[in-house]
């Protein structure tokens, strides 16, 4: 008795099987890819057994999925997986207007090689779990294929949903306000000359409960070039500088300016050094010392504490506060510390309040930020349509990181034609890129350029919220 039933449920699933084999073209009409990959897995469990093998990388998008419904199915037993693969197979043929009993099975020596439906085939490539058979290029599961897994609303079937590590501070409509400026200032009878000063100044009122002078740079690199020119420090003086830094300010101090770096280590816990350390570094060629308040941990290195236990005024404090800003009122945290003699914020593209680049330095000594000032009127001004192709970019950055599938997808293609999809991506966000050779040269000649009018509006807007 116990095998003429097991002979006739098989007959039943050899039956449901052929009539799935059979119907495979029309299968895919009727049928939701999560039946059709319920259908894959049950079939596999029925002749193959137990998925066992390792799981495709997120890049084999289609191989995963075919993948995961296989191992879904592992915890059923045989006559649990054949019902259900009936009881599926019976529910979409119906929908067809197909009966199963109207197709017969082929016969026990043909039951191990009976045919995948070529719908399901297809739903994978031969990595990974699945079949190595292929369809032709005029199959209508091809055209079906393309039709719908390369379409917008099903992105998510084809390319991974990969989440960026981060997002861009800015919206649509602070770029589309740079746009409308840039038209602007091609009718405008005013000069960017006279628009560059009324809003130079009124960023620098946007600082003034600092107590110190701002001083509206195209970068912090081309503010820390300023300083350096301003200063004038002997050939071989001394600049203290923490391990952190970003790319390109040491080589400016060293290949650009003739200084020696004495790099300051980073305590592990806080990302700051202690001030025992610093004070052991300090030589009597020391002439400045520059502390980075890296992902913006200001409160690690207290520096009163700092500036009291130097107590030489032949020595600046440099605060490197590129990821600090946190508005422009009283109330903001870097208005809480006046010892340090220049402090940095960057508005490059990355940073939080971003303008797509400006820099703002607040300056102790009247003095020196005048000097300062008088160096960079005589630098060139950045474009205003250079400026609008950054801004381009960026809205084509925008689409691309909000889409998570969109952004899987481009990784997809990148990794798949072997590109270093890190360094494009990260290059696309550089403020300045330069080529290899002659890093220094070209940096200094990037920096030393003045911020565009269209940036300087944008940022005063971006401020001014």
């Amino acid at each position: 008795m116990k095998d003429r039933g097991e002979s006739k449920e098989k007959d039943a699933f050899q039956n449901a099987a052929a009539s799935v084999s059979a119907n495979g073209k029309l299968l895919v009409q009727h049928a939701s890819d999560a039946e059709q990959l319920k259908l894959y897995g049950l079939y596999k469990r029925i002749t193959v057994g137990c998925n066992v093998g390792h799981r495709p990388s997120w890049i084999q998008a289609k191989a995963r999925a075919k993948y995961d419904s296989w191992r879904s199915c592992t915890c059923l037993s045989i006559e649990s997986a054949k019902e259900d693969y009936i009881h599926l197979s019976s529910e979409i043929l119906h929908r067809m207007g197909v009966d199963i009993e109207e197709i017969q099975p082929r016969g026990d020596a043909s039951y191990d090689v009976i045919s995948m439906p070529s719908s399901i085939k297809s739903f994978g490539d031969s990595t990974g779990s699945g079949s190595n058979d292929s369809t032709s290029m005029d199959d209508p599961v091809s055209v079906w294929l393309k039709t719908k897994y390369f379409s917008w609303m099903n992105l998510s079937l084809y390319f991974p949903r990969i989440v960026p590590r981060g997002q861009l501070d800015i919206s649509f409509r602070d770029l589309m306000f740079a746009v409308l400026v840039f038209i602007s200032r091609i009718f405008s009878v005013y000069s960017n000359a006279n628009i560059r000063k009324k809003y130079e100044a009124k960023v620098r009122d946007l600082w003034q409960g600092s107590g110190k002078t701002a001083l509206v740079s195209l970068s912090i690199r081309s503010a820390f070039d300023l300083y350096l020119q301003a200063r004038n420090f002997p050939p071989g003086s001394e600049i203290i500088m923490t391990s952190i830094q970003i790319e390109g300010m040491t080589r400016i101090a060293v290949e650009g300016h003739k200084l020696k770096i004495v790099v300051l280590d980073c305590l592990e816990d806080t990302l700051a050094p202690s001030i025992d350390s610093i004070l052991n570094k300090i030589s009597d060629r020391t002439v400045a010392i520059m502390i980075v308040h890296a992902f913006g941990a200001v409160g690690n290195l207290n520096m009163a504490e700092l500036s009291e236990a130097i107590n030489r005024k032949d020595i600046d404090i440099i605060e490197d506060c590129a990821e600090c800003f946190s508005g422009v009122s009283e109330d903001s945290e870097f208005f809480c510390d006046f010892s340090s003699d220049l402090a940095f914020f960057s508005f490059g593209t990355i940073k939080t309040c971003t303008a797509l680049g400006g820099g703002i330095t607040l300056i102790k000594d009247k003095s020196l930020a005048t000097k300062m000032e008088q160096i960079q009127v005589q630098y060139a001004e950045v474009s205003n349509i250079s400026f609008l192709f950054k801004v381009m970019k960026t809205a084509l950055l925008l689409v691309i990181c909000r889409n998570f599938y969109v952004f899987g997808g481009i990784l997809y293609i990148l990794q798949s034609i072997g590109a270093n999809y890190e360094a494009i991506i990260t290059g696309s966000l550089r403020g300045f890129s330069t080529k290899d050779g002659s890093f220094t040269k070209q940096l200094l000649q990037l920096v030393r350029r003045r911020i565009s009018v269209v940036n300087l509006i944008l940022l005063n807007r971006r401020l001014s919220k």
